[in-house]
This record gives C-alpha cells, sequence and structure tokens, in this order.
C-alpha cells in the first residue's frame, strides 16, 4: 500500500508523547510575525497576515502563510483525536501516518475492522484518511477510503463531493469523544449508502460503445483528437478490460478499471499518488466517474 511507503504504524495503546516521536511529529507549530525586506528601509511587517513555523529544539523552518486568526491544531492534539477514534470502533488500528512536505500536512491512516462485499468474493476494506494542514491550505478532514482487495485499487468515497468532512477542533477528553463518536456514525452511514451503490452497479449493464463518449466526460481532455489522449485512453481501457469477465460491461466493472488506472497506471508514485488519491486530481476523477454512473 501506497500509505506503507511514506508513513509508519503506530499502536495507539503508546503514549501520546511516544507516538509522536516514531513518526518525527514531535516538533511544534507556532504563528510568528510575517515580514519582508525592505532594504535600503527597515523590515515592512505584513498586516493582517502571519507566518506558520515548524519548531524543534534546533530550528525553525516557514511552513506557510496564514490570517492573523488562522487556529493551530498541534500535532499532539491530532494524536489525541485519532486514539479517540480508535477508541470508538473496535480493531481500529493505524496503519500509517506521518508528514508530507517537510511538515506542511499530516497524515492519518486508520484501518478499520471488517470487510464489506460487494458480491460473493469481491470485498472492500475500509479506512479513514485524516489530514491536517499547517500551512493554510486546509483544513483539519476525514476522507473515507476504500480497498477493493482482489486488486488494490484505492478510491476516496467522500461525504460530499471529494472534499471530505471537517473535524471539529476540540480541547477537552469530553468534546473530543463526542467529536470522534461523530465522526464514525457519519462513517458508518456513509459506507452503508456506498454499499448500496455499489451493489446496484453491479446490475447495470454499461453499453460498451458509449465507453469513449463516457471517458470524455470523466476525464475531460484539453485535446480530444491528440495524440496525448488518445494513448492516454488506451491505457485506461486496457484497465477496464481488466475488470471485464465476460462479453459484457457492468457500471461496477467500469468504475473499477478507472480507479485501477487512477490507482496503478498513472506516473504519480508514494506521496503524489497519495494525495491524488485521498483530495486530488485522482480523487475528483473517481468521484466523477461515480456520480456519473449512479445517475445513467
Amino acid at each position: 500500500m501506497i500509505w506503507r511507503e511514506i508513513g509508519k504504524e503506530v499502536d495507539i495503546n503508546d503514549s501520546t508523547r511516544d507516538i509522536l516521536v516514531t513518526l518525527g511529529l514531535d516538533w511544534q507549530v507556532e504563528k510568528r510575525r510575517l515580514d519582508f525586506d525592505a532594504s535600503p528601509y527597515c523590515d515592512m511587517i505584513v498586516p493582517d497576515k502571519c507566518a506558520t513555523a515548524k519548531v524543534t529544539l534546533s530550528s525553525v523552518d516557514y511552513l506557510g502563510t496564514v490570517g492573523r486568526d488562522y487556529h493551530i491544531i498541534s500535532n499532539r492534539d491530532q494524536c489525541e483525536f485519532i486514539k479517540a477514534v480508535c477508541r470508538q470502533t473496535e480493531g481500529a488500528k493505524v496503519v500509517s501516518a506521518g508528514e508530507i512536505d517537510c511538515g506542511k500536512k499530516v497524515f492519518w491512516v486508520i484501518e478499520l475492522a471488517g470487510l464489506d462485499e460487494v458480491v460473493p468474493g469481491d470485498r472492500i476494506q475500509k479506512y479513514l484518511v485524516i489530514l491536517n494542514s499547517h500551512d493554510g491550505k486546509g483544513s483539519f478532514k476525514a476522507f473515507l477510503t476504500n480497498k477493493r482487495l482482489w486488486c488494490s485499487n484505492m478510491f476516496v468515497s467522500a461525504f460530499r463531493g471529494s472534499d471530505g468532512v471537517a473535524i471539529r477542533h476540540t480541547l477537552s477528553a469530553e468534546e473530543r469523544m463526542l467529536e470522534a463518536e461523530s465522526l464514525i456514525t457519519k462513517t458508518t452511514f456513509m459506507q452503508e449508502q456506498l454499499m448500496t451503490t455499489f451493489r446496484d452497479l453491479t446490475q447495470k449493464v454499461f453499453d460498451i460503445d458509449t465507453v469513449d463518449g463516457f471517458l470524455l466526460c470523466v476525464f475531460n481532455p484539453s485535446n480530444p483528437e491528440g495524440k496525448a489522449w488518445k494513448d492516454k485512453k488506451a491505457v485506461i481501457q486496457h484497465s477496464i478490460q481488466e475488470e471485464r469477465d465476460g462479453s459484457i460491461l457492468t457500471a461496477w466493472q467500469l468504475f473499477n478499471g478507472i480507479t485501477r488506472y487512477c490507482t496503478h497506471s498513472t506516473k504519480r508514485t508514494g506521496i503524489k499518488l497519495f494525495t491524488s488519491i485521498v483530495n486530488g486530481v485522482d480523487a475528483k476523477i473517481c468521484a466523477k466517474a461515480l456520480e456519473l454512473l449512479v445517475v445513467l
């Protein structure tokens, strides 16, 4: 799995300090004055803005520019919330966590217990991917992510579009548990809806002659007649063919052909692939494909 390549597994029963040390997240985020060099005059302070900084015992590194009202959610607070989520769900565990882009973002991947089955033998493992941004370019959010076991295709099953669900920052342990409980309730409801949708897709037969047009709608190439799109389409069509098990093409097979392409056939690897699948280009492609297949 890609997240195992970019993070580490931790035991939520360990102390918060030990977890942060293991992950290399035992540093602070602080807001600092933001100014610029106005030579030959004195430095000028940027009004209504400040910088976030990654602060360790030996260094201070710039993370991003934020408004003065920006609220920092520390790595410690994130870890405490993750532990609360895992305690709300029996069998849940953190299979990977770490930082992205030198601390600008922090991610946590929680594997949820139990497998869902679309049709006999076609099983799905559920994950919660939780992201926090220290650079002001995102918020504290959760993304319900599914992995199809037999082919390892991954796709985000977002709560709204591909934007995830915002997590409210809380300070007290009681409030934290209530917010964790709310997140698990939303996750459970979303997954139940999603499995119903997937099973419906297995019953929809898709007209093979209309696949090209469907791919145009999903991928929206800048030049549909150009060589770049034709080459890309050939790879996507191969991924779709890999999902077929007979002469017909179901909407479920078509969807998984697209998720197979996004997971395995792009040039993105490591962190770039992870962020793209969770809330980037590939997440939006998969979300659009599912949305169109549901209404067809």
